[in-house]
């Protein structure tokens, strides 16, 4: 179990942010879309792919069963906008794509500290309570961070599923 929660490397520094290769991935995101009609998208796959993983993660340890609960519904809450950008006709913009790639990283880090919250050590996960909270808080940042800077107006998107994220958007803003 300590090889996953390694796996998860947080910058103390940067109040607890995790440490992704970040230029790396929205260069390799943003050359995969560009040009492309978003109906074909892997980069809008990835999200779908990723909120119905983490879905099915199932129950997690009783010691933070309330932050997997939370963290998993506000996640869950951001599929009908995948959904949504899958049948959207135009092509993204660079900045709903650098967003949407931001998400992507985002929900990434949240299936894996979840997964390693429904599969690990009870021992292992009271006695790193703290730990795994600040991880907890950094994907809450991170996601929080993504919807910020999201398009809304660029995207062909609904008003019930923009209201709805931007709820999510809110909750999240109260996490943190």
């Amino acid at each position: 179990m300590d090889l996953q929660l390694a796996n998860l490397k947080v910058d103390p520094a940067a109040g607890g942010s995790l440490l992704l290769s970040e230029d790396e991935f929205r260069s390799d995101m943003l050359e995969t879309n560009r040009g492309t009609e978003s109906s074909s998208s892997p980069l809008i796959q990835s999200l779908i792919d990723s909120v119905n993983e983490i879905a099915v993660i199932g129950e997690y340890r009783k010691v933070i069963k309330k932050e997997g609960a939370n963290l998993t519904r506000r996640v869950k809450l951001l599929a009908p906008l995948f959904e949504e950008l899958k049948e959207c006709r135009r092509p993204f913009s660079e900045k709903a794509l650098t967003c949407l790639s931001s998400l992507d990283r985002a929900l990434r880090s949240a299936k894996d500290v979840l997964r390693f919250c429904h599969e690990g050590s009870k021992i292992y996960l009271v006695l790193e309570r703290e730990t795994i909270i600040s991880r907890f808080l950094a994907v809450t940042m991170e996601l929080e961070q993504a919807l910020d800077g999201l398009p809304y107006n660029a995207l062909e998107i609904s008003d019930e599923v923009r209201e709805q994220v931007e709820l999510v958007h809110s909750q999240l803003k109260r996490a943190k």
